[in-house]
């Protein structure tokens, strides 16, 4: 399957797959999984989109996705 791209061009796909992961154990934040994804693609892509990446921490370390 082909990386999904946003309509602007941008390929937030590998920074929505790490939010993604967390999908397993969401169900006790009580948060809106879907709605939350979504709106993440949008942040996600304008930031790629303003400063050409996109990085995200955590306690176990840290991705930078790139194009």
């Amino acid at each position: 399957m082909p990386p999904q791209r946003h309509p602007s061009g941008v390929n937030p796909t590998r920074a929505i797959a790490h939010l993604a992961s967390h999908e397993a154990w969401v169900d006790q934040s009580g948060a809106p999984f879907h709605e939350t994804l979504h709106r993440a693609t949008g942040i996600v892509t304008a930031v790629i989109e303003s400063q050409i990446s996109f990085t995200t921490t955590c306690l176990d370390g840290i991705l930078t996705c790139r194009p």
